[in-house]
């Protein structure tokens, strides 16, 4: 797994042992190879209002909850981020494939990494949701919100 280590407060980050970078720039927008995202709800968009970003840790109560998911061309879901105790939570839900056809799915065990806003799907650690602020998910063509 790939360990990317933000430099002090700004947008850049440094691949831990190389220098790899990536710069997200002053922008409310994130570009992941064909996938892009725009940050539309709660402290995420504190930038276009003069809001200092939060950079510190996420608390698991902070990130516990419901959450609303897109991804394009996939579809879009609705789930519950329920705290189960260590660094663990279980997410279930229902997801529409393609904006369609709707799928139930969980509990799913997920893990938040130790000093990072960071969790993964328990077993896949290639799966992985990294969130900008305690509301806001950003994943390749895909976003998530919570509330």
């Amino acid at each position: 797994e790939d360990r990317w280590d933000r430099q002090g407060r700004s947008n850049v980050f440094k691949k831990e042992g190389a220098d790899d970078t990536l710069n997200y720039g002053p922008t409310d927008c994130i570009c992941f190879g064909p996938g892009c995202t725009q940050k539309l709800a709660g402290p995420s968009c504190g930038a276009l209002f003069g809001m200092p970003r939060d950079w510190r840790e996420f608390q698991k109560n902070e990130i516990a909850g419901q959450w609303t998911c897109v991804c394009v061309p996939g579809g879009c879901g609705h789930y519950s981020q329920q705290d189960i105790g260590g660094n663990a939570f279980n997410k279930a839900g229902v997801v529409c494939l393609f904006f369609g056809i709707p799928v139930k799915f969980g509990p799913e065990p997920w893990d938040k990494i130790d000093g990072r806003n960071i969790t993964h799907k328990r077993g896949d650690e290639g799966s992985r949701n990294v969130y900008f602020t305690p509301n806001w998910i950003c994943h390749g063509c895909g976003c998530e919100c919570k509330g």
